[in-house]
């Protein structure tokens, strides 16, 4: 099954949040197929740059999320998408696009801290885990 990750679960992995290590680490042991819009490092990097993170450590582990994961890349079909997913559940347009993404690749399980994405999980047939 292909899983989806969220920006929000590689701040709170960074940050060393339990419950996001312990799902990480069965991920990976499991060799799962894990998912992230290639925006979800512009966003991991904008918002820990601004908390002051040493911008080298932040590269250290962001190499080790392009290696366990598949980045994705926005295309045209993704934009058309982001702006539906905008306009009906009322995302910010970056979520959008990251939702986008994970969506269209056929990801049937996404894992954020954004409980703004819940709704669309009704509408969308995929599983959304808010974590905190």
């Amino acid at each position: 099954m292909r899983i989806g990750l969220d920006t929000g679960f590689f701040i709170s992995l960074y940050q060393g949040n339990e419950e996001t290590a312990v799902l990480w680490q069965k991920f990976v042991d499991r060799d799962e197929e894990l998912l992230v819009c290639v925006l979800s490092g512009y966003e991991f990097f904008r918002v820990l740059m601004r908390r002051g993170e040493p911008m080298n450590e932040l590269e250290e582990f962001w190499e080790t999320i392009e290696a366990a994961c598949e980045v994705i890349p926005v295309d045209g079909r993704t934009v058309r998408e982001a702006a539906k997913l905008e306009n009906t559940y009322h995302l910010g347009g970056l979520d959008s696009l990251i939702l986008a993404v994970l969506l269209g690749n056929g990801c049937r399980e996404i894992l954020t801290t954004d409980s703004r994405w819940k709704p669309v999980s009704k509408k969308k047939r995929v599983k959304i885990k808010i974590l905190s």
